[in-house]
């Protein structure tokens, strides 16, 4: 009964045995034939001739036996295939005969190169030159300003070294004078003496009468322009608050009016001709002043017509 046990061991030993071998050999087997995919062989390291072939159809071999290699100088027959082959000559088993070398030839003197003629420069425009094709752009004509709390700007079609103004006269100077005037300012005016010397309040007293120790200004009176300047010089010279005229206090809106500067007759300077409201304040009153005082500043024209032209004031109320 022993030894029955001790053949069942053994076969079960050389069964594991022969089962292990031949485990070991597949797995050997596999294992080259992965190195064999995964480490493909560059034909730089294959010796002796390789055979290519190019442009055989799918499943025909154009395949001849060493010995049946063509002789050297005689050409391939050329393939059906409309894609050229190129020609390769088949290795033989036996050692081909050596090719007759063409011994090479003695290189040629080189010729001198004809001389050309350059080609004509083409004259390139200095940085300097403007292109001809892009207009000069003159700067806009806009003078901008502000007197007593207005603001003013006087815009001109043409540039500025054709027309210009050359004398600007403050136009609040020729707005309506307030409706009273206050004691405290009354104060401070200069006073006049009359034949008998007797204190008067000149030249105010034409268009005021006194109420209290301040002034009103008389019913239904309009004083002129020419006359406003000096008397609206006085007040600011008296303390008067510009900022706070009775023509300011009226809320009005920006005016604006259209013009244009004549040109130079003989020794007579350009003048304002045209004179039109494109915008009104809101007050005929102060439209008028507003024309008035324009007029009187001075223009230049060095062209030979007219120039067009507007002229904004805005009294800074925001209307």
């Amino acid at each position: 009964m022993r030894s029955a046990y001790v053949r069942r061991e053994n076969r079960k030993r050389g069964i594991f045995a022969w089962g292990g071998t031949a485990v070991a050999y597949l797995l050997a087997i596999v294992f080259i034939m992965v190195a064999g995919l995964l480490f493909p062989k560059a034909l730089a390291d294959s010796a002796g001739p390789i055979r290519v072939r190019l442009g055989s159809p799918t499943g025909v071999e154009d395949y001849r036996a060493p010995s049946e290699a063509p002789e050297a100088g005689t050409a391939m027959p050329a393939p059906a295939s409309s894609v050229p082959a190129a020609a390769t000559t088949a290795p033989s088993t036996t050692t081909p005969a050596p090719a007759a070398t063409t011994p090479p030839s003695a290189p040629k003197p080189a010729t001198p190169a004809a001389p050309t003629t350059p080609a004509p420069a083409i004259p390139v425009p200095g940085p300097s030159q403007p292109a001809a094709s892009t207009p000069v752009q003159e700067k806009p004509n806009v003078v901008k300003g502000s007197e007593a709390g207005n603001r003013h700007e006087l815009a001109f079609e043409a540039g500025s070294g054709i027309v210009g103004r050359t004398l600007y006269v403050p136009i609040y100077l020729y707005m309506p004078l307030p409706g009273s005037i206050s004691p405290a300012i009354v104060s401070r005016m200069p006073k006049t003496k009359n034949m008998s010397g007797e204190e008067i309040d000149a030249p105010f007293l034409a268009w005021y009468d006194r109420s209290g120790d301040g002034w009103t200004k008389k019913p239904n009176v309009t004083i002129p322009f020419p006359q406003r300047p000096r008397l609206w010089q006085l007040l600011k010279d008296s303390g008067y608050d510009l900022l706070r005229a009775d023509y300011r206090l009226s809320n009005p809106g920006p005016m604006t009016i259209n013009f244009q500067v004549s040109i130079a007759s003989g020794s007579s300077n350009p003048f304002v001709t045209d004179l039109a409201i494109k915008r009104s304040s809101g007050y005929s009153e102060l439209d008028e002043a507003v024309l008035f005082g324009f007029a009187q500043a001075g223009f230049r024209n060095s062209s030979d017509k007219a120039e067009r032209g507007t002229f904004t004031y805005d009294f800074g109320s925001g209307k």
